[in-house]
């Protein structure tokens, strides 16, 4: 059986993947609607379909995927490599698939790694959980009774 942790994340990129289909489809490679909003006076929804248009033809999906992708496998965030992750989604199905392919890949990655999901434990760095190099390793009993002999 799939966990919890893993199930959430995932509905949620394919929830997001659903919405891009259709917004693909049903708004923005329809004629009809083509037509309807290039004539200025369509529904509210065009104003929607201008946005997804200007939103992959700038390259703003895959960007942004691709950014908070970087951010998540730095900083370790969920939040970030959730976002990163359904944003790369979207931006597969929305034209942007060459970055978008790349900040899913981080952000699922980082959905992925047990390790990921709070603030290093043990004192280690927020890049990885390990101590810097040259630092002393940390003191244990048998070294703290050894000079009192």
């Amino acid at each position: 059986m799939i966990s919890r942790p893993i199930l959430v994340p995932a509905m949620a990129v394919l929830g997001t993947l659903a919405l891009a289909l259709g917004a693909r489809y049903g708004m923005v490679e329809l004629e009809a609607v083509a037509h309807l909003c290039d004539s200025g006076e369509g529904p509210w929804w065009c104003r929607v379909r201008s946005g997804v248009i200007f939103a992959f033809t700038h390259h703003g999906l895959g960007v942004a995927a691709l950014v908070l992708g970087l951010l998540a496998t730095l900083l370790r965030g969920r939040g970030l490599a959730l976002a990163a992750a359904m944003l790369g989604a979207a931006g597969l199905v929305l034209y942007n698939f060459d970055t978008s392919a790349v900040g899913l890949l981080l952000g699922v990655l980082v959905l992925a790694d047990p390790s990921a999901a709070g603030p290093p434990q043990g004192g280690g760095s927020p890049l990885g959980g390990q101590r810097s190099v040259g630092a002393d390793p940390p003191a244990t009993q048998d070294d703290a009774g050894e000079g009192q002999a």
